[in-house]
């Protein structure tokens, strides 16, 4: 678990993160733009970096192919 106190509007930060049939580890990075705080919940928006557009093209693939279930 990652302590939340470290996160702060319009810091850069690194989010690293797996996808389904892809190998590698997928890295982006991006700033944080909305962050929302409390006792048990944090909540952050994140304006990611255009430039990764490798990792961006994974992201795109991998939602086209995702479905949603609702239960």
């Amino acid at each position: 678990m990652v302590d939340s106190r470290i996160f702060d509007i319009d810091q850069s930060i690194g989010l690293s993160f797996h996808l389904a049939g892809v190998v590698e580890e997928q890295v982006i990075k991006g700033k944080i733009r909305l962050l929302k705080k409390d006792a048990q919940l944090s909540e952050m928006g994140i304006q990611f970096d255009q430039k990764n557009e490798a990792v961006l093209n994974n992201v795109k693939q991998y939602m086209g192919t995702a479905s949603l279930q609702i239960i």
